[in-house]
Parts: structure tokens; sequence; C-alpha cells
């Protein structure tokens, strides 16, 4: 992280009409989940991507509401799910990103090698035919122009609504990893 905070993050007390609308929205939508990382203070000040969306609140909405509905799909497995957004946004770099995904990528069942490789760039040597499509349909996203048999191969294991959703799941991810890296979230201590 750079020496200046970009964002401070937003005092909820403080918060403009719009911006409190969004934020009593992100905590409705999250406050109720049990996750393994931190994305709110003790302060009830939002953290990650979040506090990036309560700047813009005119951005922010429409985000939020996207990032809501990919993340609670239910149409692709949530391992898969979380393997395909953790190669995400590791290749993208994006710090916060990266501690997020880890812990709930470990959270859904990924093995600690898995989880280890793909946070570290590293290809990771021990995945199943459908974590292996999940991977490099990410990796292949993030890289550029999608290779038609990496297509192919994910749509076989998670067919037309599973690639779909994945492919969805992964443009929103690099959205949020820009955002994170642009407005340089810190990861919480």
């Amino acid at each position: 992280m750079g020496e200046n905070i970009r964002l401070p993050g937003l005092d909820p007390g403080k918060l403009d009409s719009r911006q409190k609308a969004l934020y009593d929205k992100i905590i409705s939508g999250f406050g109720h989940s049990k996750t393994p990382h931190k994305w709110i203070d003790e302060d009830g000040i939002l953290l990650g991507p979040f506090n990036a969306m309560l700047y813009y609140p005119h951005l922010g909405e429409a985000l939020y509401s996207l990032q809501l509905k990919i993340v609670q799909q239910d149409i692709v497995p949530r391992d898969i799910f979380e393997l395909a957004v953790l190669t995400t946004v590791s290749r993208c770099k994006a710090a916060y990103g990266i501690y997020a995904h880890i812990l709930l990528g470990l959270d859904c069942g990924l093995n600690d090698d898995i989880v280890s490789a793909i946070s570290g760039n590293d290809i990771p040597s021990n995945l199943d035919e459908k974590q292996s499509a999940a991977y490099r349909l990410a990796f292949a996203l993030c890289e550029g122009p999608l290779p038609d048999a990496i297509y192919k191969e994910a749509y076989m294991h998670f067919g037309e609504e599973g690639c779909g959703t994945l492919i969805y799941a992964i443009g929103l991810f690099r959205l949020i990893a820009t955002l994170l890296n642009a407005f340089d979230e810190p990861v919480p201590l």
C-alpha cells in the first residue's frame, strides 16, 4: 500500500443520504452472513471494495447489486466459484481481494496447497478436472481473449449457465480488483 490512503474509511455517522442508503443495503446483505474475512471494522467503517462503493454511490449501488447477485448464485459449486475468483484477484494482484478470497476459499473447502499456489500466482498441481477448468478459464480471461478450447472445456464441465456464471464472476472480480488496486485498499491488520 502507498504512503497515503486514497479513500479513507467513511464514518457511518457522516454519510450523505445516498451513501447511507448504500451502506444500509451492504450491511443488510452481508451483515447476516458469517464471513471469514474482515469487511467492516469495529467502528462500522466498510473495508475493501465496499469503501470505494460508498465514495461513488451512483456507481457503487449498481456494482453492489451485481456483486450480491453473482456472489449469491447457486449454479456453480462454492469451491469452484471461489477458485475462479481467487485466480482472478491473484492475477490482478489485488491485495485485499487475495486476502478475502484466500479465507473464503479455505472456508469452502479448497485445500491449502491449491490456495497457496493460486494466491502466489503459481499453477496448482493438484486440481481435479472441474477445478482445472475453472482455473484455466479465469487465468485465460485475465490474460486476454478466451481461447475456444478453454471455453469448450468450461462449457463441458459447467454447462451453459454455469460457464456463463463463471465468466460473469470473473469479469466482476476483475472490475473489483481494479477498484481495489486503483484506490490502494489495504488488507486489514
